[in-house]
């Protein structure tokens, strides 16, 4: 486990009433054990849902000390602006390269995991619910607790990544941290499953059609040009240039989210 490094932790985080200790307990079927939540007393569980359950962070450094508790966490809270992500063993899973991807991404503050394994990201955004975990991955700004090392791997400051959320919660679990819309178009009218039809328009106006709807469902360039290329694949014969699909992702882009429908 990676020694706890307090100063290294973003001062707006410590400056909260949101942070906990943690124990390690055994997990009822699980060779692994959980972490537990606790207040400043070692016989008394945090809750989520209690922010008077919750401490300072001095407070908590001074419980960790005096208790020998494993270690010290912050509190997730509706009322607050940030969002973790949690890449979870990272080496096991094979996704070293994407873990760091991702960082680049988010371009917040990021640290090692409590395991030494995985990596956690501190961003600012909001998610429509308590967030999704998909082993290796994870994300939510409410309901949980990180647990914290100060082992940077990306200084802070936290940044704003509600664009960057809204990929990441796509691109693993599958819907739109936004609209709860689905990753992939679905076959309804004005979807692009509906434009490929014989006949309908030429192959350019199908893509900037199909760019245009996906826009409207909130996603940014790379994912807009993600789905260009499969549906170039599947249906245009012959598939049009990379770089023509690039410039029809790239103008999408730029249309307000909402709005593209009606621009393409």
């Amino acid at each position: 486990m990676p020694p706890l490094k307090p100063e290294n932790i973003p001062q707006e985080l410590r400056a909260l009433k949101q942070w906990v200790c943690w124990w390690y307990k055994p997990k009822p079927g699980s060779a692994k054990p959980t972490k537990i939540p606790y207040t400043l007393d070692p016989h008394v569980p945090a809750k989520s849902d209690t922010p008077s359950t919750w401490s300072t962070f001095e407070a908590a450094l001074e419980a960790w000390e005096a208790w020998g508790f494993d270690g010290i966490g912050f509190m997730f809270s509706a009322e607050d602006p940030y969002c973790g992500i949690d890449l979870d063993n990272i080496q096991e899973a094979g996704i070293e390269d994407e873990a760091l991807r991702w960082v680049a991404k988010f371009d917040s503050y990021a640290e090692r995991s409590v395991s030494g394994k995985g990596i956690h990201i501190i961003s600012k955004a909001r998610l429509p619910g308590k967030g999704k975990k998909k082993d290796p991955f994870e994300i939510f700004d409410r309901g949980r607790f990180f647990c914290f090392t100060g082992e940077v791997i990306h200084p802070g400051p936290i940044q704003e990544a509600q664009e960057i959320a809204e990929q990441f919660y796509r691109d693993k679990f599958g819907r739109s941290s936004q609209a709860d819309a689905p990753t992939a178009p679905e076959a309804s009218t004005g979807s692009p499953a509906v434009i490929w039809e014989e006949g309908v328009v030429k192959r350019h106006d199908k893509l900037v059609i199909a760019a245009g709807y996906l826009r409207a469902l909130g996603m940014g360039e790379d994912d807009i040009l993600s789905n260009l290329f499969k549906l170039n694949q599947a249906n245009c014969h012959p598939p049009k240039p990379e770089e023509e699909l690039r410039k029809i992702a790239r103008d999408a882009a730029g249309w307000a989210p909402g709005t593209a429908r009606e621009q393409a």
